[in-house]
């Protein structure tokens, strides 16, 4: 019995280049994506680095609102009570 003709196994010049561009978009698309992976576990080590070295923007202005608090309330301990 004769083979029949599958028009998927015969690859012209054209699809050929089309097949490539695909393979070639998706190696790009494969490396953009590792490179985003790269930079977003490196500020996320950056912004946890921040946070334990030395205190955030935020957590200064939380210790004066809770100061502040404080002076308000008339309870704060650092100054002697009159």
């Amino acid at each position: 019995m004769p083979e029949r003709f599958k028009p998927w196994q015969t690859v012209t010049p054209k699809s050929h280049k089309k097949i490539e561009d695909l393979l070639d978009s998706q190696r790009q698309a494969s490396e953009e994506r590792a490179e985003l992976r790269r930079a977003t576990i490196g500020i996320a080590n950056l912004l946890s680095s921040l946070d334990e070295d030395r205190p955030t923007i935020l957590r200064k202005l939380n210790a004066i609102e809770v100061l502040v608090d404080r002076i308000l309330e008339g309870g704060d301990s650092d100054q002697p009570q009159q």
